[in-house]
């Protein structure tokens, strides 16, 4: 039997991996995770052993709140971790099962930055003024999962809109100068034709 490997139920299973492609980040977002050999039980992600990581996107698998599913056993996503220092930082998926769970844990990197470049000027201006907003307006958290508010969006447009033509329905059906079939007056046929 190969290393890292154990019989289940007849069958070999091989330990699950988590790998983090590519190691070295200029930003603490787009972090790409790959999970391989999984179970069925959602994973969670800790950062540096402690704090759970939400996963900004799920590329392959199923969201379940904080976790992922694995689909076939395998899973990837993106995640944005913002307010992160620049060093080297693991990653730790956990299985979340009743009994032993399985866990793995990869590495990366947060390259450190010059602030500024030779001419005096701050590096990275644009993710510099991105990062701002979103500190402001979002707080450290980062900005919130968009599509859901997207929906409610386009669902309350929506109804104002069926409202609006409920009402303007309403406002022609009472009055006598709309636009309607044309009536000759004195004939009891529809006109047809010039």
């Amino acid at each position: 039997m190969a290393r890292g490997a154990s019989k289940t139920a007849g069958r070999t299973a091989k330990r699950p991996s988590l790998t983090i492609s590519p190691e070295r980040y200029l930003f603490p977002h787009g972090i790409q995770v790959f999970g391989h050999g999984w179970g069925n039980c959602p994973v969670l992600l800790l950062l540096d052993g402690k704090r759970e990581v939400r996963p900004k996107r799920v590329l392959v698998g199923e969201q379940r709140g904080d976790a992922v599913a694995p689909v076939n056993g395998d899973f990837e996503v993106v995640l944005s971790i913002p307010g992160l220092t620049r060093r080297r930082h693991t990653i730790r998926a956990v299985e979340r099962t009743k009994g032993t769970s399985a866990t793995a844990e990869a590495d990366f990197v947060l390259l450190d930055l010059a602030d500024y470049e030779a001419d005096g000027r701050p590096t990275q201006r644009w993710f510099r003024r991105q990062e701002h907003f979103f500190k402001r307006r979002f707080g450290d958290a980062g900005p919130p999962h968009i599509a859901p508010r997207l929906l409610a969006l386009e669902h309350r447009d929506r109804m104002r809109a069926r409202d609006a033509l409920a009402r303007a329905r309403r406002a022609t059906a009472l009055d006598p100068d709309a636009p309607s079939v044309p009536v000759i007056p004195g004939a009891n046929w529809y006109g047809i034709g010039p």
